[in-house]
């Protein structure tokens, strides 16, 4: 209720705040980086060229079960130890 009018108040999405909730994702991740900084899989299919020290240029996966499953399966990338780490973003 409207406390000057004593009318109803409808309120339409527009009018209610929007909190953004962080978007959630699994990326792939190098294990043992020589920089010191981590690296992320960004989809790329050249060994030298497949990571990427930027985390909102890496592939991003909704569930670790898909992460992994694409680990298990780049056999290009077979030489570097890598995991499945969820990151938000927002």
């Amino acid at each position: 209720m409207d406390n000057q009018t004593g009318n109803r108040k409808v309120y339409v999405a527009a009018d209610v705040p929007h909190t953004p909730r962080p978007e959630t994702g699994w990326l792939i991740e190098l294990v043992d980086d020589k920089h010191g900084l981590p690296e992320y899989w960004n989809g790329r299919v050249t060994a030298g060229n497949a990571f990427t020290s930027n985390h909102l240029a890496a592939v991003r996966f909704a569930r670790k079960f898909d992460a992994t499953t694409v680990i298990e399966h780049i056999e290009y990338l077979s030489a570097y130890a890598m995991k499945a780490v969820e990151h938000q973003w927002g």
